[in-house]
């Protein structure tokens, strides 16, 4: 009971310390127009940094949100994935020791007390072990959990309040908070960055792709220490800034070794549907300060807290997504996104929808062949943000892995653009998905056929041709009704003809039966065997062979049911 009082009164000072700050940075943000233009960036980013704890985390969110805001925000916001007050040596030092359960100097021939990068949650010091290994240490901050968990309060409630009042239409504040909240836990947790960034070690140097991951050092590794290959570099972050401010000089200089801002920016477009697609397991942090570009123009991933998923549902419909948007087929790419939406809401009108989502994606195709169209309408995360929104603001389902994928294409995408905005991205969507292509004809090729997999899908035949039967009669039209012109006149003629196979299947079963059983053969003669009845009449065959592998489906399907 005391340890739950003192959480209420920490929230309760916690909250009282946001107004306050609030109320104090409100007024220069309302009249930053009339004022210096670096007022408003710079009171902005002072704001997130005297709250601290989980508000760092998102004024680091918005720093890559050039769709929603202004450049100079953004850049000033950037700081704030690098430039934070570090914790003091001696503090971190004791967190490494508890944690590995050995003296620093024991751990490490060389541990630099001066942090190289000071972020919202973590820090990283320089260090060499034993060996000689160059490593970097990435160290929990003190304290910093518990804080983290009151201010997920405070943010939990700040949702509900605004969800009640008409101030975000169309944003459902409680979704964006839950989905910030299991960002935040997942990234305090070192066991599964560390576990993460070794799988992903491993495929990224499998591939051809000129990307990677540092190694893990699992032994001076722990939930709140993680231990890494010190990779060395040029940042993006330091590539944008060079551009932005017309440092040729420093331009020339990375060129010289292979680094280069248009090479950079294909790199990462091609990296992210590398991981996304091929891997199906993606970085879901890209931020500039996240990128290492390396000697050559390899680029090397850093920080693994946040990562997703794709299973195998969705990796089908983001391909078919993406194939359908190369061929510039406004209505295949709807109906892919279409089928991202699970459940299908019964007797739902989605015209709406459906030319809103149309109207976007035809804008958005129109946008990626204009090279003078600003980078927000040429970017395909925020077309699928624009997406996720409308399923919102029409109410329709959609799963958190989506989300993450699509939050982390359109992170992705800004940094590319502000790396090469004439990037011609349908061009390398093309030559991806051809790169694609004959290796997944070979995985499908090369299956044994003995195999567990292949033989349990035979063994589902009967089932899977009841169910594709059941989606044809039954979700095919539910789509239709929803969408009413969804459906072609094609798909219109395999319906009519479904239902004329349905009632001839009943009839020739009748048939089969009849002339089974009708008297009136010759007297002593043998009775009309039903082989001999299928080999005279083929067509029966057929129909018999399609009502028994309907009745094995049914059968199947009600003893899974019980």
């Amino acid at each position: 009971m005391p340890r739950r009082l003192l959480r209420l009164a920490l929230l309760l000072a916690r909250l009282a310390q946001v107004c306050v700050l609030s109320l104090i940075c409100l007024p220069p943000l309302l009249v930053s127009g009339l004022l210096d233009p670096s007022t408003g960036p710079r009171v902005l980013r002072w704001y997130f940094v005297r709250c601290g704890g989980a508000y760092v985390k998102i004024g680091q969110l918005l720093a890559s949100r050039y769709d929603l805001l202004p450049a100079r925000y953004c850049e000033e916001l950037s700081q704030l994935l690098y430039a934070l007050r570090p914790v003091p040596a001696d503090r971190i030092r004791r967190i490494v020791e508890r944690e590995l359960a050995a003296p620093v100097g024991d751990l490490f021939r060389s541990f630099d007390d001066v942090p190289i990068a000071t972020a919202s949650l973590a820090q990283v010091h320089d260090a060499v072990l034993p060996g000689g290994e160059r490593v970097v240490v990435k160290v929990l901050k003190p304290g910093v959990e518990e804080q983290v968990r009151i201010d997920l309060i405070c943010f939990r409630l700040t949702g509900r309040v605004l969800d009640t009042l008409p101030l975000l239409r169309g944003v459902d504040v409680r979704f964006v908070v839950a989905d910030l909240s299991r960002s935040m836990l997942d990234e305090m947790d070192f066991h599964r960055e560390a576990l993460n960034t070794s799988y992903l070690h491993g495929r990224m140097a499998a591939d051809p792709i000129a990307h990677r991951a540092p190694a893990v050092h699992r032994s001076h590794s722990g939930r709140r220490v993680l231990t890494l290959e010190r990779i060395d570099g040029v940042t993006v972050r330091e590539i944008i800034a060079a551009l932005d401010r017309g440092d040729t000089d420093a331009l020339r200089a990375w060129a010289a070794q292979g680094i280069t801002p248009r090479r950079t920016a294909i790199v990462l477009f091609r990296s992210v549907l590398e991981q996304a697609i091929r891997l199906r397991v993606f970085n879901a942090d890209p931020h500039p300060s996240n990128l290492i570009v390396m000697p050559g123009g390899a680029l090397a991933w850093v920080d693994f807290g946040l990562v997703g998923w794709v299973d195998e549902r969705q990796w089908e419909i983001q391909l078919q997504l993406r194939e359908a948007l190369t061929r510039g087929r406004v209505h295949e790419a709807y109906l892919a996104l279409l089928r991202a939406i699970e459940p299908l809401p019964q007797n739902r009108d989605l015209r709406g929808f459906e030319q809103e989502v149309k109207r976007g994606l035809r804008d958005y195709l129109l946008a990626a062949e204009d090279t003078g169209s600003s980078l927000a309408h040429r970017s395909s995360g925020v077309f699928l943000m624009n997406t996720i929104r409308a399923l919102r603001r029409h109410r329709l389902p959609i799963a958190a892995s989506t989300v993450a994928l699509y939050r982390t294409i359109l992170i992705a995408d800004m940094v590319v653009l502000r790396l090469y905005p004439e990037i011609d991205w349908l061009g390398h969507m093309r030559r991806f998905l051809a790169d694609l292509t004959p290796d997944l004809l070979r995985d499908a090729v090369e299956e044994p056929l003995t195999s567990t997999a292949v033989l349990y899908r035979l063994a589902r035949t009967p089932q899977a041709v009841s169910a594709a039967v059941d989606w044809v009669a039954d979700r095919l039209p539910q789509l239709g009704r929803s969408t009413l012109a969804t459906l072609t006149f094609w798909q219109r003629l395999s319906l009519a003809g479904l239902r004329l196979l349905r009632v001839g299947t009943v009839l020739a079963g009748i048939a089969i039966a009849a002339t089974i059983v009708t008297p009136g053969d010759p007297v002593g003669a043998d009775p009309p065997s039903l082989i001999g009845l299928i080999m005279d009449n083929p067509w029966l065959a057929l129909l018999g062979c399609v009502m028994l592998i309907l009745v094995l489906g049914s059968l199947i399907r009600r003893s899974e049911s019980t």
